[in-house]
């Protein structure tokens, strides 16, 4: 990933003795998407002025004031139907991610789908989700407020990896019974892919060192985290196969 923000050009700035500056989204997957199923317009409306609020000014900077004022409703409204401003954060972590969640969940649920297909599609579905603004800024929130708000760490957990990992463990499992897969610790293993398809795109994201990757990237860097998988963890049969046709030629 590249660009005016890149790690890359962050290395050079700072060797010229300048901090670079933090990269502000751009492109057209700023937006949060469409409401959960079964959430009312007006409820989602104002979790969008929300996530608008803390994308510009922070967790400490957003106030229920400002964001009542950007959804034009009422800060009692807020307030009966959040609870607080740790509620509405909370109600934030759990609806603005939910239907990527999905579209990961289905990425890997099809038994029968080629391994490397349903590995590249899981990658890219995880990239998109963890790329979004609003998702980067609600990590940055729950990291900031990880000691005086504990609890709202511990939503983001239980609704990121906590949601990622289970299916992603069945997956795994599942393919390794089929002998599609060499996989002697799941666990183990689903961390190994995490860390492929991660690598360093959240915390440059989270640091405000790069900018949001593009679908192009995206992609490119979800096909080469599902190739090293391969590398590591594909069936030993597969990996016989192909190296008995190389030794024949």
């Amino acid at each position: 990933m590249h660009g005016r923000g890149s790690p890359a050009r962050a290395k050079r700035t700072a060797a010229r003795g300048k901090s670079p500056p933090p990269v502000a989204p751009s492109d057209a997957r700023c937006s949060v998407g469409a409401p959960p199923q079964g959430m009312p317009e007006r409820r989602w409306a104002i979790l969008n002025a929300a996530y608008a609020v803390l994308i510009e000014k922070g967790y400490r900077g957003t106030s229920m004031i400002e964001i009542a004022r950007r959804a034009n409703a009422s800060k009692e409204t807020l307030y009966a139907w959040f609870g607080s401003k740790d509620g509405m954060f909370a109600e934030m972590i759990r609806s603005g991610t939910s239907d990527l969640f999905d579209e990961i969940g289905a990425a890997l649920a099809a038994p029968g789908r080629p391994v490397r297909a349903a590995l590249t599609q899981f990658a890219a579905n995880l990239l998109t989700l963890i790329t979004r603004p609003h998702v980067v800024a609600v990590h940055r929130a729950a990291i900031a407020e990880a000691g005086a708000s504990p609890d709202l760490a511990r939503i983001l957990w239980e609704n990121g990896r906590g949601r990622v990992v289970p299916a992603l463990a069945t997956f795994m499992a599942r393919e390794a019974e089929a002998g599609r897969l060499d996989v002697p610790d799941v666990p183990e293993a689903c961390a190994v892919l995490i860390g492929l398809v991660i690598r360093n795109t959240q915390q440059a994201l989270l640091l405000g060192m790069a900018e949001t990757p593009t679908d192009r990237e995206i992609a490119a860097q979800a096909a080469s985290a599902a190739e090293m998988f391969l590398t590591l963890y594909g069936s030993r049969r597969r990996r016989a196969l192909r190296s008995a046709r190389g030794a024949s030629r």
